[in-house]
């Protein structure tokens, strides 16, 4: 399979229906249609449409059906009018040959119901309503332009077994990759092959499905062969055919042989009560059928497996209760098979429908991998069954594979093609609905078993060797094997109140071109570090909401440098380490264990249950650093065994690996070692070259492990982000490691280190973002090895002074980080951290701890330990407000403001904006190629007023109680809409961020680039330089058009630098040798002159 392709088609159906030319809604009078039977046009019931309606449909072959012609052949909303003054009733809907049952809900006068979206063809289409229920008045079929992108099947998807079997992957690739393109043949057969054989004399071909059943396998019948199924499973999968099982269950507790309701009283409600004699005997049944798919499982054999099927019915007792009891027995047999008896062979099959209740059975996604439908039309009904087929992709959400899983007639293949009905396989029962000759005749099967788009048992590849496809190809994308977990997000407009349209004059046009796709968004960007010192956090259930509730993807564990002292499964110190482990010569760590449960401190299995309460995905490192104090005759053996250990423990729950912390870093153990103690003839000081001989070894180690867990797992290596940090390292690593690695890993706090940055540093630095990607991969390729996908698996600022990291501000910067990161290609990114405690609470932490409420006195009273800090609320709001794509944009006008485009699957357009000026933009937002609808909905963040590093921040004006944070409410706040007349206005205030997000719909609005001229004399307040301190070179930003002249000055006035600049430019970059010190920088332009301090530290 291809992945690209499928993508960019899934992407253009972003605008396809929403921006297509078509007219306005049609609708066509029943009373002008075709009336069958006693159906008469009638006027005595007021308010219908046109001059009449028809009715009652008393009598059975009663019918209506209007014609009409329509081109090209495209997507429609289908709508009927109708009353139904003698209560609720169902009548059959038919669209060109396919029919369902429709629901029409009692309306004493005459009201219109939206029945979905349908695909019409091109020419000649026929809609028709015919009696079931009958009793109601029929009075217009109208159709209008699909307004939404058509839902479509999201391949690929993994199974929801765990670590399924290499042969049960390889037939999973298979039916996805030949999902839409054709249906396969099958039958049931009653015991073994014996309506396929009859098949094959019939046609000369056998179908490429065998359907059987667990049927008598729970009872020791004298003239059943048990052994028949299993088989004939393993002969018809060693010719490459499909295997299919059913269940019909028979009654667990022996007073009957009955599986309908109406034949047995077993009770399947008793499935939750795990002490009760029905539960016993349900879960023995389970453990009867395992013992025959433990056989399969044995020989590599998958099965699709189709439970419980039928449930919605009720005529079977595992439906008899409702769906709550047969989702309960559901999820219970898959963890008993999957988990319990350990079976990797199973793809499971859930039998639903098209009624309106059908979601509320379905036992979930992580259960169910292929949805079929058991559909058996009349006698002669060739039919595609098309509004069933779109009736489950679309209440679904096109989330699986579908299938029809049991039939009678065929479907003709020409209907399906047609219709585009993507049946995965047929199965017609067996006996007279194969053989009778009137359901299915000779000639009908003739014409199946021949036809192009039917496979057949012959056509089948060799399973066996079946390219795996269950994962995409993203060779196309710089994030590679990271977007493995992308999927379509989709976004409902918030709850809203509202406001006036921004009228000041524009200062900022952007515009955004929504055919422009720039990239996937990873969903791994928006992740955490936990650490190990702050306790166990996961029964923290307000923290765990919060967690959760920022959908941030990755949580990174266990914690910084302490990775390389870190012993997962110890709580003490192992024989073989050193009592304190050197770093540099001044300074010593310790050990950190995993296995300790204090309060202080947190278990391993504390950072799992993080990850299972919150549904995101691991990133552990491993202690690399024991590989260089370890005092035994093999450390680096060891420490490949104590990492390879930790994957076996993991077990699958993580999927991301990296070797080591900063290794490179002389605060990190294993940076510099006792020599005296190394038995191994280690250098005291760690290498490039030492390191990446190294993660040879344990990436060889854990690659096996993974392969014993039946799991795959990527490998990331330490490299540097800037030549600044090792001028050799990248090349000196990428050398040795060769084609091992799966990822490079890099780390930055952007700013100066431990310096007072001012907020013009802290906010432009996410600028450097480009630039450390870009010397991984330029020092990488200097080294002649292969380009990985790059992960910032730690990142934050170092600004201290004017407690910066927990302010606004750093919270602007996040956004900004992680917008630049989207764009330049990043896999992964997990900010430092979720909480620390360091320097009285002024640290990195996304939540508070031990941080007083007034900065100025340690011993005032705390803010509640894990109080989100503004970090939080930018982040949460920028993920709610980011789609799947990222779109292309330009800014013209006043500088400062910075947007990250995107687009959702459901047509939808979300931006995140910030405003790095101190002073208000309002931004003219132009969207090129896309159609809006009534209005577009904002969230704007800002600080206290007036001060460049609040500790607080306000979510549309509503802040929060506490000293520092932001508002308890987050969740419930109201977003502020606008009604989008001629142009969508916003208002950015001095240093902030606004989250939009717009709705879809059909109507263009033109692009107008016009701006007002920012007043020079408030744009004064607008000249920053960055970063401050700097090295020597620095940006000077925010220049109004009329500057012409900079100079740098010293503190006693002598000029160090003076050069003209141009007029019109708004930014220059100046890259000097000036020593060390503090100076004035100074710009003039007209009647103007504007002074900034600038520090130069070598």
């Amino acid at each position: 399979m291809i992945f690209t392709p499928r993508l960019l088609a899934f992407i253009l159906l972003l605008g396809a229906c929403r921006m297509g030319g078509f007219a306005q809604g049609t609708k066509y009078e029943a009373e002008n249609g075709i009336l069958t039977g006693s159906v008469t046009v009638q006027t005595t019931v007021a308010g219908f449409s046109g001059t009449g309606y028809t009715g009652l449909f008393e009598n059975e072959g009663d019918m209506v059906a209007v014609t009409f012609n329509l081109s090209p052949a495209a997507g429609y909303s289908l709508y009927i009018g109708y009353a139904a003054p003698y209560g609720d009733k169902k009548n059959i809907l038919t669209i060109n040959g396919n029919s369902i049952e429709a629901s029409f809900p009692a309306s004493a006068g005459f009201t219109e119901i939206a029945l979905g979206k349908v695909w019409l063809r091109e020419g000649s289409n026929t809609i028709s309503i015919t009696k079931s229920w009958g009793w109601f008045l029929l009075d217009y079929f109208r159709i209008e332009p699909c307004t939404e992108p058509e839902v479509t099947v999201q391949l690929p998807y993994k199974l929801s077994t765990r670590a399924p079997h290499l042969e049960t992957r390889m037939l999973w690739s298979y039916l996805m990759d030949s999902f839409t393109q054709r249906i396969h043949s099958g039958v049931m057969n009653l015991n073994a092959r014996e309506e396929a054989e009859w098949l094959f004399a019939l046609t000369g071909r056998y179908p490429a499905l065998t359907g059987l059943d667990f049927m008598n396998h729970t009872r020791n019948y004298s003239w059943y062969d048990k052994s028949v199924v299993v088989n004939e499973a393993m002969n018809w999968y060693n010719q490459n055919g499909l295997v299919a099982i059913c269940w019909h269950w028979r009654d667990p507790s022996r007073a009957t042989e009955e599986f309908y309701t109406s034949g047995t009283a077993f009770d399947v409600s008793k499935i939750t009560e795990t002490t009760s004699a029905e539960y016993q005997m349900m879960l023995s049944d389970i453990d009867i059928i395992a013992g025959y798919l433990k056989q399969l499982n044995a020989s590599k054999v998958p099965v699709l497996f189709r439970p419980l099927h039928e449930a919605s019915g009720r005529w079977f007792w595992w439906g008899a209760k409702g769906p709550e009891p047969c989702k309960a027995l559901w999820r219970i047999m898959f963890d008993r098979l999957v988990n319990y008896h350990g079976l990797k062979n199973l793809i499971w099959v859930w039998t639903t429908d098209a009624a309106p209740d059908n979601l509320d059975w379905y036992p979930g996604d992580e259960y169910v991998d292929i949805l079929g439908a058991d559909i058996y039309a009349a006698d002669g009904d060739f039919s595609s069954q098309l509004l069933t087929y779109n009736a489950i992709k679309e209440k679904f959400g096109g989330r699986k594979l579908i299938t029809l899983s049991e039939n009678g007639p065929v479907p003709d293949p020409d209907r399906l093609v047609s219709d585009r009905a993507h049946w995965s396989w047929f199965m017609p029962w067996y006996g007279s609905f194969i053989r009778d000759g009137i359901k299915n005749p000779p000639a009908h099967w003739q014409k199946v078993m021949s036809h192009d788009y039917v496979v057949t048992l012959d056509e089948m590849p060799d399973l066996k060797s079946y390219p795996l496809s269950d994962e995409p190809d993203y060779s196309a994308f710089p994030q590679g094997f990271f977007m493995a977990g992308w999927k379509p997000r989709t976004a409902v407009m918030p709850d809203y109140t509202d406001v006036p349209a921004v009228t000041d004059p524009v200062t900022v046009a952007i515009t955004v071109d929504c055919s422009d796709t720039v990239t996937l968004v990873s969903p791994y960007l928006f992740g955490d570090n936990a650490n190990l010192w702050t306790g166990p956090m996961s029964d923290n259930t307000t923290l765990m909401k919060n967690i959760t509730n920022r959908d941030q993807g990755v949580m990174r564990g266990p914690g910084g440098s302490t990775s390389d002292a870190f012993f997962w499964n110890r709580s003490t110190r192992p024989p073989d380490v050193p009592q304190t482990l050197l770093n540099d010569p001044s300074n010593t760590n310790w050990p950190w264990y995993g296995q300790r449960a204090e309060n202080w401190t947190m278990h391993v299995d504390s950072f799992y249950s993080i990850l299972s309460k919150a549904g995101i995905t691991g990133m552990l490192t491993v202690n690399y650093g024991y590989a260089r104090y370890g005092t035994g005759d093999d450390p680096v053996a060891q420490a490949a065994h104590l990492a390879a250990d930790w994957v076996r423990y993991d077990n699958g729950r993580t999927k991301f690996w990296e070797i080591g912390n900063e290794v490179f870093g002389n605060w990190e153990a294993g940076y510099r070692i006792d020599r005296s103690l190394n038995r191994d003839g280690q250098p005291e000081y760690i290498t490039p070259q030492l390191y990446g001989q190294h993660c040879r070894v344990f990436i060889d180690s854990m690659r096996v492990a993974a392969a014993e867990t039946g799991h795959d797992i990527k490998i990331g290596v330490v490299m540097v982000e800037s030549a600044t940090t090792h001028n050799s390292w990248n090349a000196g690593v990428a050398a040795q490691v060769g084609d091992k690695a799966d990822f490079y890993v890099v780390h930055s706090y952007y700013t100066p280190w431990n310096t007072d940055s001012d907020v013009a540093t802290v906010l432009n630095s996410y600028k450097n973002t480009e630039g450390y990607i870009n010397h991984v991969r330029s020092t990488v390729a200097a080294a002649g090895m292969p380009e990985l996908p790059v992960a910032m698996t730690e990142y934050n600022i170092f600004a201290v002074g004017s407690r910066q990291q927990v302010s606004h501000a750093n919270g602007m910067q996040a956004v900004l980080a992680t917008g630049e990161m989207i764009r330049t290609g990043y896999g992964a990114a997990c900010r430092w951290d979720l909480a620390n405690g360091w320097d009285n609470g002024n640290d990195h932490g996304m939540y508070s701890y031990n941080e007083p409420a007034d900065p100025l006195d340690p011993l005032s009273p705390r803010i509640p330990d894990y109080t989100p800090h503004p970090a939080f609320f930018h982040l949460y709001y920028m993920r709610r407000h980011t789609g799947d794509v990222l779109l292309g944009s330009t800014v013209t006008g006043a500088p400062g403001v910075v947007i990250t485009p995107t687009a959702f699957s459901s047509g939808h357009l979300g931006a995140s904006l910030v405003n790095t000026a101190k002073v208000q933009r309002v931004v003219r937002l132009n969207l090129k190629d896309y159609g809006v609808g009534n209005r577009f909905c904002t969230y704007t963040l800002t600080g206290t007023e007036g001060h460049d590093f609040s500790r607080k921040v306000f979510v549309n004006s509503t802040g929060g109680t506490l000293a520092a944070g932001g508002p308890d409410s987050y969740e419930t706040i109201r977003a502020d809409a606008v009604v989008i007349g001629d142009e969508i206005r916003i208002n950015l205030p001095p240093l902030s961020a606004v989250y939009i997000l717009v709705e879809p719909g059909t109507r263009q609005l033109a692009i107008n680039n016009e701006v007002t001229a920012v007043d020079p004399v408030r744009s004064d307040d607008d000249v920053t330089i960055w970063p401050n301190p700097s090295e020597g070179s620095f940006t000077v930003t925010g220049m109004p058009d009329h500057v012409s002249r900079i100079e740098i000055s010293d503190l006693r006035g002598n000029l160090m630098m003076s050069m003209k600049t141009g007029r019109g430019k708004h930014e220059i970059t100046l890259d000097t040798d000036i020593v060390s010190g503090i100076y004035l920088v100074t710009l003039y332009g007209d009647n103007y002159t504007a002074t900034r301090k600038l520090i130069i530290k070598k």
